[in-house]
Protein backbone atom coordinates (compact mmCIF):
# COMPACT_ATOMS: atom_id res chain seq x y z
CA UNK A 1 0.00 0.00 0.00
CA UNK A 2 2.84 2.38 0.84
CA UNK A 3 4.49 1.65 -2.48
CA UNK A 4 1.27 2.31 -4.39
CA UNK A 5 0.57 5.54 -2.50
CA UNK A 6 4.11 6.85 -2.96
CA UNK A 7 4.15 6.41 -6.74
CA UNK A 8 0.53 7.59 -7.08
CA UNK A 9 1.31 10.80 -5.18
CA UNK A 10 4.35 11.49 -7.34
CA UNK A 11 2.76 10.77 -10.72
CA UNK A 12 -0.41 12.76 -10.00
CA UNK A 13 1.71 15.71 -8.91
CA UNK A 14 3.97 15.59 -11.96
CA UNK A 15 1.05 15.22 -14.36
CA UNK A 16 -0.71 18.28 -12.95
CA UNK A 17 2.40 20.38 -13.73
CA UNK A 18 1.78 20.09 -17.46
CA UNK A 19 3.28 21.69 -19.61
CA UNK A 20 6.26 22.13 -17.24
CA UNK A 21 6.35 18.35 -16.84
CA UNK A 22 5.15 16.44 -19.89
CA UNK A 23 5.10 12.90 -18.55
CA UNK A 24 6.26 10.39 -15.97
CA UNK A 25 7.36 6.77 -15.85
CA UNK A 26 8.25 4.69 -12.82
CA UNK A 27 10.88 2.06 -12.14
CA UNK A 28 10.23 -0.82 -12.35
CA UNK A 29 7.63 -2.93 -14.14
CA UNK A 30 8.47 -6.53 -13.20
CA UNK A 31 10.96 -8.77 -11.40
CA UNK A 32 13.30 -11.36 -12.89
CA UNK A 33 13.56 -13.23 -9.58
CA UNK A 34 11.35 -13.63 -6.48
CA UNK A 35 12.29 -10.75 -4.17
CA UNK A 36 10.71 -7.88 -2.27
CA UNK A 37 11.31 -4.94 -4.59
CA UNK A 38 9.90 -1.77 -6.12
CA UNK A 39 8.47 -3.62 -9.15
CA UNK A 40 4.71 -3.40 -9.72
CA UNK A 41 4.46 -6.98 -11.06
CA UNK A 42 6.21 -9.72 -9.11
CA UNK A 43 8.30 -12.63 -10.44
CA UNK A 44 5.22 -14.87 -10.70
CA UNK A 45 3.30 -12.32 -12.79
CA UNK A 46 1.08 -11.21 -9.91
CA UNK A 47 -0.02 -7.59 -9.88
CA UNK A 48 0.94 -5.68 -6.74
CA UNK A 49 -1.35 -2.91 -5.54
CA UNK A 50 0.81 -0.39 -7.40
CA UNK A 51 -0.02 -1.92 -10.78
CA UNK A 52 -3.76 -1.54 -10.21
CA UNK A 53 -3.25 2.06 -9.08
CA UNK A 54 -1.14 2.73 -12.18
CA UNK A 55 -4.16 1.93 -14.37
CA UNK A 56 -5.92 4.81 -12.66
CA UNK A 57 -3.22 7.46 -12.17
CA UNK A 58 -2.05 7.00 -15.78
CA UNK A 59 -5.61 7.25 -17.17
CA UNK A 60 -5.91 9.86 -19.96
CA UNK A 61 -8.21 12.08 -17.85
CA UNK A 62 -7.65 12.18 -14.08
CA UNK A 63 -8.77 14.18 -11.07
CA UNK A 64 -6.21 14.91 -8.35
CA UNK A 65 -5.84 17.15 -5.31
CA UNK A 66 -3.04 18.80 -3.38
CA UNK A 67 -2.88 20.65 -0.08
CA UNK A 68 -0.50 23.59 -0.56
CA UNK A 69 1.67 25.37 1.98
CA UNK A 70 -1.06 27.92 2.64
CA UNK A 71 -3.39 25.16 3.80
CA UNK A 72 -5.55 25.34 0.69
CA UNK A 73 -6.87 22.27 -1.10
CA UNK A 74 -6.41 22.50 -4.86
CA UNK A 75 -8.45 20.25 -7.16
CA UNK A 76 -7.03 19.59 -10.62
CA UNK A 77 -8.08 17.79 -13.78
CA UNK A 78 -5.36 16.61 -16.17
CA UNK A 79 -6.43 15.89 -19.74
CA UNK A 80 -3.90 14.10 -21.95
CA UNK A 81 -6.39 13.60 -24.78
CA UNK A 82 -6.19 15.36 -28.14
CA UNK A 83 -9.70 16.77 -27.62
CA UNK A 84 -11.23 19.02 -24.96
CA UNK A 85 -12.88 17.25 -22.00
CA UNK A 86 -16.27 18.32 -20.66
CA UNK A 87 -16.03 17.48 -16.96
CA UNK A 88 -18.65 17.00 -14.26
CA UNK A 89 -17.06 16.87 -10.80
CA UNK A 90 -18.54 16.03 -7.40
CA UNK A 91 -16.58 16.64 -4.19
CA UNK A 92 -18.02 14.97 -1.09
CA UNK A 93 -16.46 15.71 2.30
CA UNK A 94 -17.34 12.59 4.26
CA UNK A 95 -16.73 11.38 7.80
CA UNK A 96 -15.32 7.92 8.44
CA UNK A 97 -18.76 6.54 9.21
CA UNK A 98 -19.78 7.40 5.65
CA UNK A 99 -21.95 10.49 6.32
CA UNK A 100 -21.52 13.32 3.81
CA UNK A 101 -20.82 16.59 5.65
CA UNK A 102 -20.35 18.85 2.63
CA UNK A 103 -20.97 18.37 -1.09
CA UNK A 104 -19.88 20.52 -4.02
CA UNK A 105 -20.73 19.97 -7.69
CA UNK A 106 -18.65 21.59 -10.42
CA UNK A 107 -18.50 21.69 -14.20
CA UNK A 108 -15.40 22.55 -16.18
CA UNK A 109 -14.11 22.36 -19.73
CA UNK A 110 -10.48 21.22 -19.68
CA UNK A 111 -8.62 21.85 -22.93
CA UNK A 112 -6.89 19.11 -24.85
CA UNK A 113 -3.38 18.37 -23.64
CA UNK A 114 -3.61 20.50 -20.51
CA UNK A 115 -4.06 20.53 -16.75
CA UNK A 116 -6.55 22.86 -15.08
CA UNK A 117 -7.13 23.89 -11.48
CA UNK A 118 -10.89 23.52 -11.26
CA UNK A 119 -11.33 24.49 -7.59
CA UNK A 120 -9.43 25.72 -4.54
CA UNK A 121 -10.70 25.84 -0.95
CA UNK A 122 -9.15 26.62 2.44
CA UNK A 123 -9.04 23.26 4.18
CA UNK A 124 -10.81 24.76 7.20
CA UNK A 125 -13.79 25.67 5.02
CA UNK A 126 -14.19 22.05 3.98
CA UNK A 127 -13.70 20.31 7.31
CA UNK A 128 -13.45 21.53 10.93
CA UNK A 129 -10.77 19.04 12.01
CA UNK A 130 -8.42 17.43 9.47
CA UNK A 131 -8.64 14.02 11.12
CA UNK A 132 -12.46 14.00 11.07
CA UNK A 133 -12.95 12.86 7.49
CA UNK A 134 -11.82 12.86 3.87
CA UNK A 135 -12.90 14.26 0.51
CA UNK A 136 -14.20 11.78 -2.07
CA UNK A 137 -13.84 13.05 -5.64
CA UNK A 138 -15.87 11.89 -8.62
CA UNK A 139 -14.99 12.83 -12.19
CA UNK A 140 -17.18 12.05 -15.20
CA UNK A 141 -15.86 13.43 -18.47
CA UNK A 142 -16.87 13.44 -22.12
CA UNK A 143 -14.32 13.92 -24.87
CA UNK A 144 -14.22 12.95 -28.53
CA UNK A 145 -17.51 11.07 -28.29
CA UNK A 146 -16.26 8.87 -25.42
CA UNK A 147 -16.92 8.86 -21.69
CA UNK A 148 -14.27 8.73 -18.97
CA UNK A 149 -14.84 8.15 -15.28
CA UNK A 150 -12.50 8.29 -12.32
CA UNK A 151 -12.68 8.35 -8.53
CA UNK A 152 -10.06 9.64 -6.10
CA UNK A 153 -9.85 10.81 -2.50
CA UNK A 154 -8.09 13.49 -0.50
CA UNK A 155 -7.03 13.04 3.12
CA UNK A 156 -6.51 16.25 5.08
CA UNK A 157 -3.85 14.67 7.29
CA UNK A 158 -1.90 11.41 7.58
CA UNK A 159 -3.86 8.16 7.58
CA UNK A 160 -2.46 7.22 11.00
CA UNK A 161 -4.04 10.32 12.59
CA UNK A 162 -7.52 9.40 11.38
CA UNK A 163 -9.95 7.21 13.28
CA UNK A 164 -10.88 4.94 10.39
CA UNK A 165 -14.02 2.90 10.90
CA UNK A 166 -14.04 -0.88 11.19
CA UNK A 167 -15.71 -1.33 7.84
CA UNK A 168 -17.61 -4.56 7.21
CA UNK A 169 -17.15 -5.56 3.58
CA UNK A 170 -19.48 -8.09 1.97
CA UNK A 171 -18.96 -9.91 -1.32
CA UNK A 172 -21.40 -11.68 -3.63
CA UNK A 173 -19.94 -13.84 -6.36
CA UNK A 174 -21.07 -15.44 -9.60
CA UNK A 175 -19.15 -17.57 -12.08
CA UNK A 176 -18.40 -15.99 -15.46
CA UNK A 177 -16.34 -17.19 -18.44
CA UNK A 178 -14.06 -19.36 -16.31
CA UNK A 179 -13.55 -16.58 -13.79
CA UNK A 180 -15.48 -15.00 -10.96
CA UNK A 181 -17.63 -11.88 -10.89
CA UNK A 182 -17.45 -10.20 -7.48
CA UNK A 183 -19.80 -7.48 -6.23
CA UNK A 184 -18.56 -5.69 -3.11
CA UNK A 185 -20.49 -3.57 -0.61
CA UNK A 186 -19.53 -1.95 2.68
CA UNK A 187 -21.22 -0.33 5.65
CA UNK A 188 -18.37 2.19 6.22
CA UNK A 189 -15.73 3.64 3.89
CA UNK A 190 -13.02 1.04 3.26
CA UNK A 191 -9.66 2.31 1.98
CA UNK A 192 -7.20 0.34 -0.13
CA UNK A 193 -9.67 -2.53 -0.30
CA UNK A 194 -7.63 -5.35 -1.77
CA UNK A 195 -8.68 -8.81 -2.93
CA UNK A 196 -6.68 -12.00 -3.24
CA UNK A 197 -7.57 -15.55 -4.25
CA UNK A 198 -6.18 -18.28 -2.02
CA UNK A 199 -4.07 -20.84 -3.90
CA UNK A 200 -4.78 -19.27 -7.29
CA UNK A 201 -3.01 -16.71 -9.45
CA UNK A 202 -4.86 -14.33 -11.71
CA UNK A 203 -5.80 -10.72 -12.33
CA UNK A 204 -8.72 -8.64 -11.07
CA UNK A 205 -10.32 -6.05 -13.35
CA UNK A 206 -9.70 -3.57 -10.50
CA UNK A 207 -8.18 -3.81 -7.05
CA UNK A 208 -6.86 -1.74 -4.13
CA UNK A 209 -9.53 0.97 -4.23
CA UNK A 210 -11.79 2.96 -1.91
CA UNK A 211 -15.22 1.42 -1.39
CA UNK A 212 -18.00 3.77 -0.31
CA UNK A 213 -21.30 2.83 1.41
CA UNK A 214 -24.17 2.83 -1.06
CA UNK A 215 -21.85 2.44 -4.05
CA UNK A 216 -21.47 -1.28 -4.83
CA UNK A 217 -18.51 -2.15 -7.02
CA UNK A 218 -18.32 -5.13 -9.35
CA UNK A 219 -14.99 -6.57 -10.46
CA UNK A 220 -14.03 -9.68 -12.39
CA UNK A 221 -11.28 -12.11 -11.45
CA UNK A 222 -9.63 -13.89 -14.37
CA UNK A 223 -7.48 -16.91 -13.43
CA UNK A 224 -4.00 -17.16 -14.88
CA UNK A 225 -3.45 -19.75 -17.59
CA UNK A 226 -2.77 -23.29 -16.44
CA UNK A 227 -4.86 -23.20 -13.26
CA UNK A 228 -6.04 -26.72 -12.40
CA UNK A 229 -9.29 -25.72 -10.70
CA UNK A 230 -11.99 -23.12 -11.12
CA UNK A 231 -12.18 -19.92 -9.10
CA UNK A 232 -14.74 -20.08 -6.28
CA UNK A 233 -16.17 -17.81 -3.59
CA UNK A 234 -14.39 -19.61 -0.75
CA UNK A 235 -11.01 -18.64 -2.23
CA UNK A 236 -11.70 -14.90 -1.97
CA UNK A 237 -9.93 -12.88 0.72
CA UNK A 238 -10.54 -9.14 1.21
CA UNK A 239 -8.48 -6.73 3.28
CA UNK A 240 -8.53 -2.97 3.80
CA UNK A 241 -6.37 -0.38 5.53
CA UNK A 242 -8.18 -0.38 8.90
CA UNK A 243 -7.62 -4.11 9.29
CA UNK A 244 -3.85 -3.55 9.30
CA UNK A 245 -4.08 -1.49 12.51
CA UNK A 246 -3.28 -3.09 15.84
Amino acid sequence: MQQAQAIKTAVEYWRHLRPVCMGAIYWQLNDNWPVASWASIDYFGRWKQLHYHAKRFFAPVIISSFQNKSGEVEVWVTNDLMTDAECAITLSVTDFAGSVMKKVELKSMVKAGSAAKVAVYPAGKLIAAPEAGFMYMRLDAKAGGRKYSQRNEHFFTQYKRCELAQAKVSAKTAKCDGGLEITLTTDKPAFFLTMEMKDMDGIFSDNSFTLIPGEPKTVVFTPAKGQKKAASADMLVTRHLRQSYK
